[in-house]
Parts: C-alpha cells; sequence; structure tokens
C-alpha cells in the first residue's frame, strides 16, 4: 500500500491508483445507522472513555470524531493528533512530535504555505487534524471544502495515519513530513500535474527526515524507464512519479544553491484560479510555466535545458557515481543506476533505439570499441514527429566534464570513446514548440542511431 495524497475524496493507492469522482452528499453511505449523527458534533463524548468500535473503511474523521475520542495539540504550532485509546498515547505524541519539527521546517524554514486554518471544518477549532487510524492501511492528506476567502483554488485538509502501516514505525516521522507537505500544497493549488505532488512530498520527506533513506526503494521504478517523459503521469501504477524527486535534487544543487526553499516558491507561484478541477487544461500556470520563469529570471536558463543536463547528471549514480552529482548516488544499487537499454559495437551501422522516448524522455546508448576511438555518429529522426533533439556522451573525458554535447543537427559527428572503449550516448526529446505538461499525449518519437 503506497503513501498517498488524497484528491478530495480519496485517490487510493495499491497496485494501481484512480481518481474518484468526489465525494457525493450521502457522505458516508455505509456508516450504521446506530452511529450518532455527523452533524452533533459529539461534542460531549468522555475524551476519557477509549473508542474499541470497529471505524467503517469510508468514514470521513472529520463528521465521526467519536471514533477519536482522544487528542494532544501543540503548544508551538496549530496541530492537533487524534487518537482513540490510551495505548495510542505514546504514538499519539511522538506524531505530534514529528508534526511540529514537519512545521518548523517546511513552513518557518523553508517557506511552504501553512494548512488553511479550517475554521471548525475538521476538530474542534482551526488547528490541523492528524487521526490515528489502526489497521486503515493508509497514509494520506485529504481534502474538503475549498476556501472561499482567496482568489486561488485552495482547500481546508487533514491527515490521517496508519500507525501499523510499514509507512509507521521508524518511518513515522518520514511519512508525517511527506503527507504533511501535502497538506501544504492544498493550500496552493490541488490541481497541479500530478506528479509534481510526489516529486514534492518525497524530496521534502528527505529534506525533514535526511537519516531515513526509505526513498532509495521508490528510484528503480524510475531510473529503470529513462524513456518515459520526465513529468509522465503513471497513475500510481508504479513508484515512478516518487522517483521524479530525483530531478528536485539536481536542481536544488545546480541551480539554486544548495537550499531546498526554491520549492515552496514555485508552489506559491502555480496558484489558479477555480475551474482546473473540471479541467486540466485550466491549471495554469503549472509548475513547468513557474520553473520556466524562476530558472530564466535567476540564470538564463529554460526549463528544457535543465531536464536535459539532469539527463547527464542521473547517468552518475550507483558504481558510476563521482561524487559530484546526485546526493546518496553512491548509495544507489544496480537497479537505481539509469537504465541503459541499448549497446551497440562501434562498427558501421543504424540501431532502432528501443523503447523510443516520450517527449522530454531519453535513449541511453553505449557505444563499445577500440580504447580512445573516434566514432562517426548521427541519428535518424526520419519517423519520428517533430520535435527537437539533443545528443550528449557520458562521461566527460576531460577534468571538470561531467559529458560533451554531440552536435549533429548538420549530420555526423564525432564522439571520443573513453579508456576503457566504452561511451553511452544520451539522446533526449525536447519539445518544438509550446507544451503543457497537462494535456500533453504519451506519444513516442522512434529514433535510431547511425554509425558511419
Amino acid at each position: 500500500m503506497k503513501r498517498a495524497l488524497y484528491l478530495l475524496a480519496s485517490l487510493v493507492c495499491a497496485a494501481a491508483c484512480d481518481v474518484p469522482e468526489p465525494a457525493d452528499d450521502a457522505g458516508n453511505a455505509d456508516v450504521d445507522a446506530g452511529d450518532i449523527d455527523a452533524a452533533a458534533g459529539d461534542a460531549n463524548v468522555d475524551a476519557g472513555v477509549d473508542s474499541t468500535e470497529r471505524i467503517p473503511s469510508s468514514t470521513d474523521p472529520c463528521l465521526m470524531p467519536r471514533y477519536w475520542p482522544r487528542s494532544v495539540g501543540s503548544a508551538t504550532y496549530p496541530v492537533m493528533v487524534h487518537y482513540r485509546t490510551l495505548a495510542e498515547d505514546a504514538t499519539a505524541r511522538a506524531a505530534l512530535g514529528y508534526l511540529e519539527t514537519a512545521w518548523q521546517v517546511e513552513i518557518i524554514d523553508l517557506g511552504f504555505t501553512p494548512p488553511l486554518p479550517d475554521q471548525g471544518h475538521c476538530g474542534p477549532d482551526d488547528r490541523f487534524d492528524a487521526f490515528l487510524w489502526a489497521g486503515n492501511g493508509e497514509c494520506f492528506v485529504t481534502v474538503g471544502d475549498d476556501n472561499p476567502a482567496t482568489a486561488w483554488d485552495d482547500y481546508y485538509s487533514y491527515m490521517v495515519v496508519d500507525q501499523d502501516s510499514e509507512f509507521a514505525g521508524i518511518h513515522l516521522d518520514a511519512t508525517i513530513a511527506h503527507e504533511f507537505n501535502h497538506a501544504s500544497q492544498a493550500s496552493d493549488d490541488w490541481w497541479e500535474t500530478p506528479c509534481f505532488f510526489e516529486w514534492s512530498a518525497q524530496f521534502i520527506e528527505n529534506v525533514v527526515v535526511d537519516a531515513d533513506d526509505a526513498y532509495l526503494e521508490y528510484l528503480p521504478d524510475f531510473q529503470s524507464k529513462p524513456d518515459l517523459s520526465i513529468d509522465y503521469n503513471d497513475d500510481y501504477d508504479t513508484w515512478y512519479m516518487y522517483g521524479g524527486m530525483l530531478y528536485l535534487q539536481f536542481l536544488q544543487k545546480r541551480y539554486f544553491a544548495g537550499s531546498a526553499s526554491f520549492l515552496a516558491e514555485i508552489w506559491r507561484q502555480v496558484r489558479n484560479p477555480p475551474g482546473a478541477d473540471s479541467d486540466p487544461a485550466l491549471n495554469e500556470p503549472d509548475f513547468e510555466d513557474a520553473l520556466e520563469a524562476m530558472l530564466w529570471s535567476r540564470q538564463s536558463v529554460h526549463f528544457a535545458d535543465t531536464v536535459a543536463e539532469f539527463a547527464r547528471w542521473r547517468y552518475f549514480t550507483g558504481s558510476r557515481d563521482d561524487g559530484l552529482h546526485l546526493p546518496d548516488a553512491d548509495l544507489f544499487d544496480a537497479l537505481s543506476s539509469v537504465r541503459i537499454a541499448t549497446q551497440v559495437n562501434a562498427a558501421a551501422g543504424t540501431t532502432a533505439l528501443s523503447p523510443a522516448p516520450m517527449r522530454y524522455g531519453n535513449a541511453y546508448v553505449q557505444i563499445t570499441g577500440q580504447a580512445n576511438a573516434s566514432v562517426s555518429i548521427s541519428i535518424d529522426t526520419s519517423a519520428a514527429p517533430a520535435a527537437r533533439w539533443l545528443v550528449q556522451a557520458v562521461p566527460g573525458l576531460t577534468a571538470g566534464s561531467d559529458g560533451d554535447l554531440v552536435d549533429v543537427s548538420g549530420g555526423a559527428a564525432n564522439v571520443q570513446l573513453g579508456a576503457d572503449g566504452k561511451r553511452v550516448v544520451v539522446v533526449t526529446v525536447l519539445p518544438s514548440g509550446s507544451d503543457d505538461p497537462d494535456t500533453r499525449a504519451n506519444t513516442r518519437y522512434p529514433v535510431s542511431l547511425v554509425i558511419h
């Protein structure tokens, strides 16, 4: 069961995930008829009495507080943890401490937008509410009503944590940091490009709890599929969108002086008027628009340029790590190192690259020949839709270089092999015109490598 954010009603992640329709007015349709009416508020439930009733899986904790009669609140930040029994008291207090840490780092230190005061929509007051729900099988943030006081599409939110799930225990602090970032996202734009939710939360989880390297388990699904668009939405079929946090690590180190606060700025810049829930095309600006503006104003660099550069960085992982690129790259195992799908000999010939890359995707090809030999190459894109193509060779062969641009725009160009007689050529598909990640088709771009 995957850690997940919830889109309005829920976005359940197991083997696969689907975005459901918003909850209807029936609310908790399968709650037993004997349950206390949510409108009553359960205000006079004895907080000293444990709740041991079975909780129907469709229960909205905000509407049925009777199942969580106990709570502990922070004296520092507006957060509260609700729980069911005295036996859960220690876990609840630990969870509260992790929430306080998440608030301090994410909101105070990095500048993320805090969860909206919910005006009593959930819990007894304005504070952000988290519910311990053992056996639920999930850890998530979900939202209720939108906030009418702002011009952008923001929502009240709350958190649910299954303290008995695989995401709790030694990972509880990281899980809470991850989910709390989703709560912040709800205050800016709950309808952003899907991958950006998980890139952000996974990235911030590692910032808040650097000692927890569980994210390494999510990287193989991303690194093994470099042909997919970097912003590909796989509907949570795999961990692909979580592993994409590597791109944010790249940006942090390469373009934002090691500070993670750039991500909070992106989220503030993607706020959009209501309407994106019904039409993704209305999710404007999206995160790529915001990042394009930020990169250009600071470094005169385009978003597409960074995608191509990141294609080099993700090569330097595992046994290929040089200590100069992604953090923890030396910890990446063979499955977490970017997949080189095609290997060719330096003899003349044409090789179709498979799988064919999508836009903002890559094909990694290893050429093998004689030590230090110069190989003349070009690419045949005659079968592909219109696009802009970038060809690079990694690793770099001179001090201070992590790779070289191979200019094939005029035809064939030379690639020098290394002392081991090998070199990897990276072919990247970039847009030739306007591009929107929310409406882009998953088109493949057939390309062949030609060795002359």
